[in-house]
């Protein structure tokens, strides 16, 4: 210990260099792991939010979101296992949309059951029915509104904005929740 102390008393400019690097470099690593957990959230959301305990996919789907298809078959399947309570279908796509100011935005589009359990909650408008699409507030700050309508490409889809609600993202896109 002594020694130490004397070699910091006389290389005190070494010793200030060095602890003046290693903040820096504490810094930096605070600073990526918080940008890091930002992308990461912004990745995935909308599947974060999702009112479920398990997620199934199919088999060869290798756990895709956009190669998993499941059938009405194989809900029951799941269904029938002890414990599950109830399985609702969950479909995923990735596309674009274009608004009524001819602007237009990639978003994810997640198919849901109007009553079921997955459809989102809304903060404006109203909730998810039989005909209409929520969006995500993403979008709406793009100025899409409630009572817009949405076309979406390429197919050339019109769908009208009956609700809105917030942090749903899914690859970095707003998600599209509809019916």
């Amino acid at each position: 210990m002594f020694l130490a102390l004397r070699e910091i008393r006389h290389a005190r400019t070494r010793f200030a260099l060095i602890a003046a690097m290693m903040v820096l470099v504490a810094g930096l690593v605070f600073i990526l792991s918080g940008l890091a957990n930002g992308l990461a959230a912004d990745s995935a959301a909308a599947i974060d939010r999702l009112p479920a305990d398990r997620i199934v996919f199919q088999a060869s789907s290798d756990l895709s979101f956009d190669r998993s298809l499941l059938n009405e078959g194989d809900l029951a399947k799941v269904r029938a296992i002890d414990g599950v309570r109830e399985a609702n279908a969950l479909g995923v796509s990735m596309t674009n949309v274009s608004f009524p100011d001819n602007g237009s935005a990639g978003v994810a589009v997640f198919g849901v059951d109007p009553t079921g359990p997955l459809a989102p909650p809304v903060t404006s408008g109203d909730r998810l029915a039989a005909q209409g699409a929520v969006i995500d507030a993403s979008l709406a700050r793009k100025g899409i509104g409630v009572g817009d309508t949405i076309t979406v490409e390429p197919s050339g889809v019109q769908v009208k904005v009956v609700g809105i609600t917030s942090d749903r993202t899914y690859r970095h896109a707003p998600v599209v929740y509809v019916p």
